[in-house]
């Protein structure tokens, strides 16, 4: 029944694939709960936020900054997750990352940062 509420965008990637940050922000503390199993946050200049799920771990810590193309962590199978991949969010401004009643759809999000996902 959880798959009802799915919400971003999964990108197919093998167990142990580098994730990268896809824009500048803070690193922020995992809000997303066990769903996410292990999660990195980045708080953006736009008063959004992204969210990076089910990672293997982690290279990043709260309150570093990160900037575009840094290393974040790997991609992985924790949390609510059936096979290796990465679950990204996005959520905008005066939302809470991790409550999936209120991210946006993350592509619109990735395509104005001229990515092509």
């Amino acid at each position: 029944m959880w798959a009802r509420w799915h919400t971003g965008e999964d990108f197919v990637a093998a167990c142990g694939t580098p994730l990268y940050a896809v824009a500048s922000g803070v690193v922020g503390q995992s809000t997303g709960g066990a769903w996410a199993g292990n999660h990195v946050v980045i708080h953006l200049a736009n008063g959004g936020s992204i969210l990076y799920a089910h990672m293997t771990s982690k290279s990043v810590s709260p309150g570093q900054i990160v900037k575009p193309g840094q290393l974040i962590g790997y991609s992985g199978e924790t949390g609510r997750a059936f096979g290796c991949h990465l679950h990204f969010e996005y959520y905008p401004q005066g939302t809470t990352p991790g409550d999936v009643y209120s991210t946006t759809d993350p592509l619109v999000f990735l395509r104005s940062l001229g990515l092509k996902p």
